[in-house]
């Protein structure tokens, strides 16, 4: 992951034509650059303002201002609010109008993000009469029309920023620092959010936020040098704020550039790029997410399968990498984008299916797997792991034999003599077996070899002595460190289809 700023160097005292730069983040947290930007084959026209969005498929959008500065330092009337599109950050190309702007019409700092249906959302600073925010719509992220919705006119320099569960957050300029508002409904209501996001004693104005990891994220700002002195870009700086929340930032470099302005924070790959909104047992509904851009189907019935089999980003799980975020939730990550999901059983792969478990849910689909040959149906292992939650936390603390092999849930059998009295595992390992060639058949269904002299011996002795039955044999050797390393998911590995959180 790279962490850019892009941002325009103010080396003189006017913003005639500025030219567009971006620097780049080293992991010690220094800066390297700047790079010039250009679009359209030229690095020094009248544009300002970036805001950049890495699509799906790693094209850069570029959304900026066009045009010079008029009276009192605003935007001169008539300047349009144009869109680039690049291959590597840097050469653009492709530049138009991303709307329709009168001659009277002021406006500039767009910003802009894709929403979790896959449309674009745009807020745009509005000085027509003032200053304000406006918001225009997008189903291609080129083309734009206005929406119904505006700001108060005391809001300055909107930044967007799409959040985890779906909504958007729009940070502003605002007395003493920067402030922010909250959509829960794709930008067509807003809410004034409580405090300052960032408390900074000098003029602060346009800011840029990312989500960098988990709980990490950066904002960009842009202040004033000296309070005292000329109010000219000049007197400009940036700095970087930090927070593990996304709500509350504090201070990390003071200045990191000189005579700058108009910044945007940009992370390659992004953290997040189609954000997928938390979704629970949808108890039959279908669900539709967005995962690399591409519609995702959820399928409901009290479960959750994120299905990425007809993902035109990418369908094979070689292709993806899997990553506990500690709180239940799986980021899901390509080539170029992520997704985080929650509440979800399994992901489906055009290769295989992936089932999603904590530790002791992961005990249960083992066991799935080694009575029925197969890794767990989500409506299957739902059904089980119902019936699973009639056993006490203190018993599956004594470990999965006990668990799922002694402790009676129904009459006087356990999940492991239930499994063992089913159709389907008489179909898969027969009746009437002697011991040692259960435990031979044992091995060779789950663990796929024969089992070696001491190991059936061990095994088959346990049986004959009436320790072990066969659902304590089929759950201790589901359990073995030989079958945990087997079924354990990881890109890599061919055979795992269980992935832990």
């Amino acid at each position: 992951m790279t962490t850019y700023v892009y941002y325009n160097p103010y080396l003189t005292n006017h913003k005639s034509q500025p030219d567009m730069v971006r620097v780049t983040q080293a992991a010690d947290g220094s800066w390297s650059g700047p790079t010039a930007i250009s679009i359209d084959g030229s690095a020094n026209s009248p544009y300002w303002d970036p805001s950049i969005l890495i699509l799906a498929d790693g094209t850069y959008l570029l959304a900026y201002s066009t045009g010079v500065f008029g009276s009192g330092g605003l935007t001169a009337a008539g300047v349009a609010i144009n869109t680039a599109v690049s291959t590597d950050g840097i050469n653009f190309s492709g530049s138009r109008p991303a709307f329709s702007v009168s001659s009277t019409q002021q406006v500039s700092d767009p910003s802009i993000v894709q929403l979790a249906d896959g449309s674009f959302l745009m807020s745009v600073g509005n000085m027509t009469a003032g200053h304000g925010v406006v918001f225009y719509s997008s189903a291609d992220g080129r083309n734009f029309t206005p929406t119904s919705v505006t700001l108060s006119q005391s809001e300055l320099a909107p930044d967007l920023l799409l959040l985890a569960d779906g909504s958007v957050r729009l940070f502003t300029a605002t007395s003493g620092g920067i402030g922010s508002f909250i959509s829960h409904d794709n930008g067509h209501s807003w809410v004034s959010e409580s405090g300052l996001r960032l408390t900074f004693p000098n003029s602060c104005s346009l800011s840029s936020v990312k989500q960098i990891g988990p709980s990490q994220w950066e904002m960009v700002a842009q202040v004033t040098i000296d309070p005292s002195g000329a109010g000219n870009p000049s007197n400009d700086k940036l700095i970087l704020a930090t927070s593990s929340d996304g709500v509350n930032f504090v201070l990390a470099q003071n200045g990191f550039e000189q005579q700058a302005g108009s910044p945007e924070i940009v992370v390659s790959p992004p953290y997040h790029n189609a954000v997928v909104p938390t979704i629970a047992n949808t108890s039959g509904s279908q669900a539709t997410l967005v995962v690399a851009g591409t519609n995702v189907n959820v399928l409901g019935a009290g479960y959750d399968i994120a299905d990425l089999t007809q993902n035109a980003v990418a369908s094979a799980s070689s292709a993806y990498t899997l990553t506990s975020n500690g709180d239940g939730s799986v980021t899901v990550a390509t080539t170029g984008s992520s997704a985080l999901l929650s509440g979800v059983m399994q992901i489906a792969f055009s290769d295989k299916t992936v089932t999603i478990a904590n530790s002791d849910n992961a005990n249960l689909a083992r066991l799935y797997q080694a009575a029925f040959g197969r890794s767990p149906d989500s409506g299957g292992l739902a059904a089980w792991e119902n019936v699973y939650t009639s056993v006490s936390a203190g018993t599956k603390a004594a470990g999965a034999v006990t668990a799922l092999a002694l402790t009676p849930v129904s009459g006087s059998s356990s999940i492991a003599d239930l499994f063992v009295a089913s159709q389907e595992f008489r179909t898969l390992y027969g009746t009437n077996l002697s011991h040692s060639a259960f435990v031979n058949q044992v091995y060779q269904n789950v663990l796929h070899r024969t089992p070696d002299p001491s190991g059936a011996a061990a095994w088959t002795a346990v049986m004959d002595n009436g320790t072990y039955s066969q659902g304590m044999v089929l759950v201790g050797i589901a359990e073995s460190a030989e079958n945990i390393s087997g079924t354990t998911y990881s890109a890599s590995h061919t055979t795992g289809w269980l992935f832990g959180i």
